[in-house]
C-alpha cells in the first residue's frame, strides 16, 4: 500500500505522515511547494508513483480569509477537489478528503454523519461543495469531517490556540475569548490515527466524523485549559460573547458545531490529549 498526502507539512498532514512512518507504510509527501492541487497536469504523479490512496488535507482555511477571497477559496477547496475526484475515479485510486464541522450552521445541539449540512459562510460552502463532488464523482472515497485542531506542524500555521499563545508570547497579558463558540477540540495526532485506521482497515467507503471525546468545550474553555497545562499564570483570560467580535469580522460563524458519530467511537478525552501534546512540545524545547 502506498499513500499520498497532499498538504504533508500542515497540521493534520504532518501528523498523518508521522503515523504512517510508525506503521512502515510507504508515503508520497506533497506540500504546497512541491504540488499544486489546482494544476491537473501534476496529478499523474500519483499513477507514476503507484499510489493506492490520496489523502487531501490541503485547504483554504478560515472563515474570514475565505470571505475576503471567495474565488481563491472556491478554486482550492471545491474545484480542485472535483478535478481530483475525477482523476482518482478514472485511475482506480481511493480518495480521502478532509472536511470540517464548519459545514454545519450551529443551530442543532450535535451533528452526526446523518445530519444535514447547512453552511453559513464561504468556508463552509466551499468545503461542503467539495464533499458533494467527492460523493458524486469518485467511486472509492472517504470524507472525514474534523473539528478545531491542536498539535505540531512543520509549516507556519495560525490556528486558534497558536494565535492565543503567540499573543501571550508577544506580551499580551489579557485576552477576551468567546464562551459561546463550542466545538470538540481534537489532537491532530489522534485524528491522524483515526483517519489512517479507517483506511487501512478497509472500512466501508463513505463519510466519517473523527474527533476527540470528553466534554464539549468553548473557545474560552479551550484556551484556559491550554494555559493551565502550560503552567502560564501571568495571563488573564476573560469570558466574552462571539457577538462582541463579529462586527469587526467577515462572515457568519456558527456558534456550536459539536460532532457526534454513528460509525465510530470518540477518540480519547481532548484534555488528556492536550496534556500529552504540551508535554511533547515542552520536551522538544
Amino acid at each position: 500500500m502506498k499513500i499520498a498526502i497532499i498538504g504533508s507539512t500542515g497540521l493534520l498532514g504532518s501528523a498523518i505522515k508521522r503515523y504512517l512512518k510508525d506503521l512502515n507504510i510507504e508515503s508520497l509527501l506533497l506540500d504546497h511547494n512541491s504540488f499544486d492541487i489546482t494544476d491537473q497536469t501534476q496529478y499523474d504523479i500519483f499513477v507514476k508513483n503507484g499510489v493506492d490512496i490520496v489523502i487531501n488535507t490541503a485547504a483554504y482555511l478560515g472563515v474570514e480569509p475565505c470571505e475576503a477571497n471567495p474565488i481563491d477559496a472556491f478554486e482550492l477547496n471545491t474545484k480542485a477537489v472535483a478535478d481530483l475526484s475525477r482523476y482518482c475515479k478514472n485511475n482506480d485510486i481511493t480518495l480521502a478528503q478532509i472536511s470540517t464541522d464548519g459545514v454545519f450552521d450551529g443551530v442543532d445541539k450535535e451533528y452526526d454523519e446523518n445530519a444535514n449540512p447547512r453552511p453559513v459562510n464561504m468556508y463552509g460552502f466551499t468545503k461542503y461543495g467539495a464533499e458533494q463532488f467527492v460523493q458524486n464523482l469518485c467511486k472509492k472515497y472517504y470524507i472525514f469531517r474534523i473539528p478545531i485542531l491542536f498539535g505540531s506542524r512543520e509549516n507556519k500555521g495560525n490556528i486558534f490556540i497558536e494565535k492565543m499563545y503567540n499573543l501571550y508570547k508577544n506580551g499580551k497579558k489579557e485576552l477576551k475569548i468567546a464562551d459561546d463558540v463550542i466545538s470538540r477540540p481534537s489532537y491532530a495526532e489522534d485524528v491522524a490515527e483515526g483517519v489512517v485506521k479507517v483506511l487501512i482497515n478497509n472500512r466501508e467507503f463513505g463519510l466519517y466524523h473523527i474527533f476527540n471525546g470528553g466534554d464539549k468545550a468553548s473557545l474560552y474553555d479551550f484556551a484556559v485549559e491550554f494555559f493551565k497545562l502550560k503552567n502560564i499564570n501571568d495571563i488573564r483570560v476573560d469570558r466574552a460573547k462571539a457577538s462582541e467580535f463579529s462586527q469587526n469580522e467577515l462572515g457568519v460563524k456558527p456558534s456550536s458545531t459539536i460532532l457526534q458519530s454513528v460509525k465510530s467511537a470518540p477518540l480519547r478525552d481532548w484534555r488528556e490529549a492536550m496534556k500529552e501534546y504540551i508535554n511533547k512540545e515542552d520536551n522538544v524545547r
